[in-house]
């Protein structure tokens, strides 16, 4: 009987904990380059795909400042995915095959958004790759690509999904010499066919890195040495951070950072679903703006919850209404993040 008991009991414990490990935080490691952005841009830790990550209890992110050259150095073990943000150069120690972030140093799922490291000299031993800056404000997705996982959710139009709203500098200017996605053309991967997008002066028979899905394994280059480990893979993008975080951080759409949360919910074995779409920012307005005071949100759907920040990234407001008051700030920009019962989306308040 005391038996039977026991193992009644522990059964109970086991059905009883197994719901608290489905839902455990997936830990992102998210490494940045220290530098400073454009005033009118959002920090290299307060970007919105970070902002994007910390609203989302299925994570729990780790913002990693470096200095280029491994200042950073952390044990990857304990994270379940790496973030290799675009605000480091080309040429940064750091991401060399004898820096700590070297493709062969990726033991871990990794989002990899930084094209111009992907060549000869750099990133990669030797490589006839060369990667270059593009005009386009969208990415255009072969019919035959659209049903990948990375997709779910999002919305094409004649086969393109825009990602920026504007180009940007490297430091999120909005003058200067502008740019906006990237690409990496004549890249040597053992592995095929990893390409999901296009943009100008890319086919869909290059080899090319514009969007990639890339198995642990690969190797890259013609060194022979920069070798993707097995216990990785990788998602590959090549978006300028200057846009990224241009306009405060709103200058992304919200296709584009449903592009960045279904890479992390794959390489983490999370499930996908489309309801936890971005809301189009066209679909929540917030008057009157400029404000001297009381903010009224105004949605389609249902407001579940608001938050503001300033443009530190410092959390100043917090409501389950859909009024904000901002009579007791201080002049300036505010970011008013809305969540509805369809999603999410931030739009910029002045404060006069």
């Amino acid at each position: 009987l005391k038996n039977r008991l026991f193992v009644a009991m522990a059964l109970m414990l086991v059905v009883a904990l197994a719901p608290i490990q489905s839902i455990a935080q997936k830990k992102i490691a998210y490494v940045t380059k220290t530098k400073t952005m454009d005033p009118t841009a959002a920090t290299v830790t307060t970007d919105p795909i970070i902002k994007m990550f910390e609203a989302d209890s299925r994570f729990t992110i780790t913002v990693i400042q470096d200095d280029g050259n491994g200042s950073s150095a952390v044990n990857l073990s304990q994270f379940d995915l790496l973030v290799i943000q675009e605000s480091f150069g080309g040429a940064d120690n750091v991401l060399k095959p004898a820096g700590i972030y070297a493709i062969k140093n990726l033991t871990i799922p990794v989002i990899y958004n930084k094209a111009y490291a992907l060549k000869s000299t750099r990133a990669l031993t030797a490589s006839a790759a060369v990667p270059a800056d593009v005009a386009d404000l969208a990415i255009t997705v072969p019919a035959a690509k659209q049903s990948n996982p990375l997709f779910t959710g999002v919305t094409f139009t004649n086969d393109a999904v825009a990602i920026f709203n504007a180009q940007y500098t490297d430091t999120g200017a909005p003058t200067g010499t502008l740019k906006s996605l990237q690409k990496d053309s004549g890249i040597e991967l053992s592995a095929t066919g990893t390409n999901l997008a296009l943009v100008t002066g890319v086919t869909a028979s290059d080899a090319a890195i514009v969007l990639n899905d890339i198995p642990g394994g690969t190797s890259f280059g013609t060194g022979g040495s920069d070798i993707l480990p097995l216990t990785s893979r990788m998602i590959a993008f090549a978006w300028n951070f200057g846009a990224i975080v241009g306009s405060n951080g709103t200058n992304m759409t919200a296709d584009a950072l449903k592009i960045w949360k279904n890479a992390a919910l794959i390489l983490t074995g999370q499930t996908l679903g489309t309801n936890e779409n971005t809301l189009a920012s066209d679909n929540v307005s917030v008057s009157p703006n400029p404000t001297s005071g009381l903010v009224t949100v105004n949605s389609a759907s249902a407001v579940k919850a608001i938050t503001v920040y300033d443009t530190t990234g410092k959390q100043i407001f917090a409501s389950k209404t859909n009024t904000v008051d901002l009579s007791n700030q201080a002049k300036g920009v505010y970011l008013v993040q809305v969540k509805t019962e369809n999603g999410s989306t931030t739009k910029k308040v002045m404060v006069e």
